[in-house]
C-alpha cells in the first residue's frame, strides 16, 4: 500500500467523526478507515481514495498522520476605557478631634510637672499626629468604622458605575444633573454672598426604577471633566442639565452646540457664582 491510512476512534478523532466524504457523501464514522491528501489535507474513505486511483492534488502522497484539530480562538475581554470619574475623598472629621482632645490631656498632665518638657513632648505629638491622622483618613477601614460611605462616580464606554453598581447604557432612560446655589443678603452693606448646594445625580431606568445620588464635592473644576463625561454619554441616553452656578451654565450650554447626543439645558431661575468655592 503506497499511502497511509487511519482509522478513526472517538476518543482522538471527534474533529473528523461527523465530516462529509467529497466522493461518496457519506458521514465519515468511527472506525472507518480515512487518508488525508498531503496538499490540501482533505479527507477521504479509503474507498473514495482508491476509486480516484490513489491520487489528489495531482500528486498521490498523503498525510502519515491525523491532522491536529484547529486551535480554538479565545476572544480576550475588551478592558473598559474610563470616559470620567469623580470620587469622594471626604471624610467624617470626628475621629480626628478625638485623638488631638485625648493627648491634650495627656500634654496637661505632663505640662504640671515639667513645662519645658510639655511644650517639646507635645509638639512632637502633634506633629506625629497630624501625620498618622492624614494617613489614616484615607483608609477604607477607617471610613467604614466612622460610618462614611465613599461615593464614586465613574464613566466608562459601556456603562456608568455608582458605588461599584453598573448601569449599562441601554438600561438608563436619562440622567439629570441638579446644581442649586443659595444666595444670602446683607442688607446692612447692600451686598449678597452666594454658595452652592451638593450637586445632585437623578438615574432613570427603563424598568421604571429611580435613583438619585448626591455629588461629593461641590468644587466645579473637580466636576468640570466628569460634566463632559456626561455629555459623552448623550449619545447614547438623554441627558438633562440644570444649574444655577454661573460658569457651568455657560459650560452646559456649550455641549449643546458641540455635542450631536440628546441633551437638554433647564432655564436657571438665578444665576450665581462664589469664587471661594473653586
Amino acid at each position: 500500500m503506497s499511502y497511509h491510512s487511519h482509522t478513526l476512534n472517538s476518543v482522538s478523532h471527534t474533529h473528523i467523526i461527523g465530516r462529509t466524504d467529497p466522493i461518496t457523501g457519506d458521514t465519515i464514522k468511527e472506525n472507518d478507515s480515512i487518508v488525508f491528501c498531503l496538499v490540501c489535507q482533505s479527507c477521504f474513505l479509503e474507498e473514495s481514495w482508491n476509486y480516484m486511483n490513489n491520487r489528489h492534488c495531482e500528486q498521490i502522497q498523503t498525510l502519515n498522520f491525523v491532522p491536529l484539530p484547529p486551535p480554538q480562538l479565545i476572544a480576550k475581554k475588551k478592558e473598559q476605557k474610563l470616559i470620567a470619574e469623580l470620587k469622594d475623598s471626604m471624610i467624617n472629621p470626628l475621629p480626628a478631634l478625638i485623638l488631638p482632645f485625648v493627648f491634650g490631656f495627656i500634654s496637661y498632665y505632663i505640662a504640671e510637672s515639667d513645662k519645658s518638657g510639655a511644650v517639646l513632648i507635645g509638639t512632637t505629638i502633634g506633629l506625629c499626629l497630624g501625620v498618622f491622622i492624614g494617613w489614616l483618613s484615607k483608609t477604607q477601614v477607617i471610613k467604614e468604622f466612622t460610618g462614611h460611605k465613599s461615593t464614586s462616580f465613574s464613566i466608562y464606554e459601556s456603562y456608568m458605575e455608582i458605588e461599584n453598581v453598573k448601569f449599562y447604557w441601554n438600561e438608563i432612560e436619562q440622567i439629570n444633573f441638579k446644581r442649586t446655589m443659595l444666595v444670602e443678603f446683607d442688607d446692612r452693606y447692600g451686598t449678597k454672598k452666594a454658595s452652592s448646594h451638593y450637586p445632585s445625580l437623578e438615574i432613570y431606568l427603563n424598568n421604571g426604577e429611580f435613583l438619585e445620588r448626591e455629588l461629593p464635592t461641590t468644587n466645579y473644576p473637580k466636576i468640570k471633566p466628569f460634566l463632559f463625561g456626561l455629555a459623552w454619554a448623550s449619545q447614547f441616553t438623554s441627558i438633562f442639565f440644570y444649574t444655577e452656578h454661573e460658569k457651568e451654565y455657560g459650560l452646559v450650554q456649550s455641549f449643546d452646540r458641540n455635542y450631536k447626543g440628546t441633551i437638554k439645558i433647564g432655564v436657571p431661575t438665578q444665576l450665581a457664582y462664589n469664587p471661594e468655592e473653586n
